[in-house]
């Protein structure tokens, strides 16, 4: 849709395909309903930490009528209305496309040609290839909002972003839930000391977390969805009945119907679709964006793919992917968010770097607000430069932004540090790890004895 409305408004004659309903995984399977589970999860979660006596299974219900009325408050910005009369895209045609040579598709028995293709098909579900689970009655991300009737108990299986924020919405709409994850840790993208944190959130609000195990068998019964789990540390098999079961695995890319050898693009049925630095894939004229492609799988990358191959498509003016300055969240409470390299990857391409912690609890706002479970960390070299940041924190993701725009505009630690702060902020965060750089920096060994004797020289 970026895409579109983008080369729309640049006068070009635009159409835009698409399978199914405009606006897409984050609309309907992603984004917008994740976010509505959680605020009305957290609203529970609020009301049964003060006290107050909850009906689960109307609050359940409660949270997906919530869901239904984000989509319809978000839906008409994403209206094939108004990506025509806004934006000015000339056709939308509903259907299956796939490639019939380089300069043709077909949809609905219908072939259109064109100059050039931008392709953002997305990515579907991953599904592990458990015995059993073809015969199961599974939940994924595009489902799980249809729920009617709150579970009893759930099994989360992936211990990724999709599935901790499932976990800990449902746990606190009532449901017991288990996270069934085969490494040794939630997170495992993001910092060690970050996934510990929110490991400790989750098994404090009652969820059970079931890390290097794996599922081996999956049987419907009577009962509900009977797993027979694995552990890979101490090489035992234990048995687990849930009423619910999510598969949170990962996503795959939407190629397999596109028809991508008649038009020569390269592409792999598990990574997707390759591309260059400018959004091209192996065919010159066609691009391609978002999930599908062999990046990161965020909404707002797509949305700056879909802004770098416009403009390289038809502009003509060279402009790269950002790669390195690309903020995540996790919208967990707290939330984990993240921008650049971490620790470890730091380490191992710059090799002396500086690791700046602070806890929440000494950042006056948050302590105001008894938001003090979680960290802020930001990684720097020798002069300063932020190499990356993680914050796990209440509106994570909304503070990450600043430092965020501080390495995209090569502004270093002290800089930042410098610019006045409003207090008492959250955002006074990065203000605490610029002053424990500047203390490292000028106020250790030599040149702490010639500043304190130059001081001293100074009052005398």
């Amino acid at each position: 849709m970026v895409s579109a409305g983008f080369a729309a408004t640049l006068g070009l004659r635009v159409a835009l395909v698409s399978e199914s309903l405009l606006g897409g995984e984050c609309l309907y399977t992603g984004c917008v309903p994740s976010k509505a589970l959680i605020r009305s999860a957290k609203t529970v979660h609020t009301l049964r930490q003060s006290g107050q006596e909850i009906v689960l299974d109307h609050a359940f219900k409660q949270a997906m009528e919530q869901i239904k009325q984000a989509i319809k408050v978000i839906e008409p910005h994403d209206s094939p209305e108004r990506m025509q009369q806004e934006y000015g895209v000339e056709t939308i045609i509903f259907g299956k496309a796939c490639f019939v040579d380089p300069q043709t598709i077909q949809v609905n028995k219908t072939q259109y040609q064109a100059r050039k293709f931008i392709l953002a098909t997305g990515a579907r579900a991953f599904i592990p290839p458990i015995t059993g689970l073809g015969e199961v009655d599974y939940l994924t991300h595009e489902t799980v909002f249809e729920q009617t009737s709150r579970p009893e108990s759930l099994a989360v299986v992936g211990g990724g972003p999709i599935g901790i924020e499932m976990a800990q919405a449902f746990q606190r709409l009532g449901t017991q839930v288990h996270v069934i994850q085969r490494g040794s840790r939630l997170l495992p993208k993001d910092e060690p000391e970050a996934s510990a944190c929110i490991q400790e959130t989750l098994a404090k609000e009652g969820v059970t977390l079931w890390l290097q195990s794996e599922i081996t068998h999956a049987t419907q019964s009577n009962a509900g969805i009977e797993l027979a789990i694995k552990s890979t540390r101490q090489e035992q098999t234990m048995m687990l009945t849930v009423d619910a079961l999510l598969i949170a695995t990962g996503k795959k890319p939407a190629v397999s119907k596109l028809n991508l050898g008649a038009a020569g693009v390269r592409y792999d049925e598990k990574k997707g679709i390759w591309t260059d630095e400018h959004c091209r894939t192996s065919v010159r004229h066609i691009f391609a964006v978002g999930d599908v492609t062999q990046r990161y799988q965020f909404t707002h990358y797509a949305e700056h793919q879909a802004k770098v191959a416009i403009t390289n498509a038809f502009l003509k003016w060279p402009m790269k992917l950002e790669e390195k300055v690309v903020p995540w969240v996790t919208y967990t409470d707290p939330e984990v968010a993240h921008v650049g390299m971490r620790y470890e990857e730091a380490q191992k391409q710059m090799g002396n770097v500086h690791r700046l912690q602070v806890a929440l609890s000494d950042v006056d706002r948050f302590s105001i607000e008894n938001e003090t479970q979680g960290f802020a960390q930001a990684i720097v070299d020798n002069k300063g430069t932020i190499l990356g940041a993680t914050l796990v924190s209440a509106h994570g993701g909304e503070v990450i932004h600043e430092i965020a725009l501080a390495m995209h505009q090569k502004i270093n630690i002290e800089e930042l540090g410098n610019l006045i702060h409003a207090y008492p902020t959250r955002n006074d965060v990065w203000k605490h790890l610029a002053t424990q750089f500047s203390r490292k920096k000028y106020l250790t060994g030599w040149k702490k004895k010639l500043i304190s004797r130059w001081a001293q020289w100074s009052v005398s």
